[in-house]
């Protein structure tokens, strides 16, 4: 059994209250944003991000295409 949080989107093997007996009308009055989901459950995606072009160093992708051709070489592959 796993919880979320609907409002966070925030996924918890434990519950939110700790090891805590409570009745059921009290844990919605206290944890309203909380609801118990399968072990197999993923909240909703709800934000998108648009992806960057990376500021790369010519000189630091020369330096690990060698150090990459060191190791196989290293390794026998080359």
């Amino acid at each position: 059994m796993m919880y979320s949080n609907r409002k966070t989107g925030e996924l918890s093997s434990t519950p939110p209250w700790g090891a805590a007996f409570l009745l059921p009308q009290v844990k919605k009055a206290r944890y309203p944003d909380w609801e118990e989901v399968s072990d197999d459950y993923l909240p909703e995606h709800k934000e998108c991000y648009e992806l960057e072009e990376a500021d790369v160093n010519p000189t630091e992708i020369q330096l690990a295409e060698a150090l990459i051709e060191i190791y196989d070489i290293l390794e026998g592959k080359a």
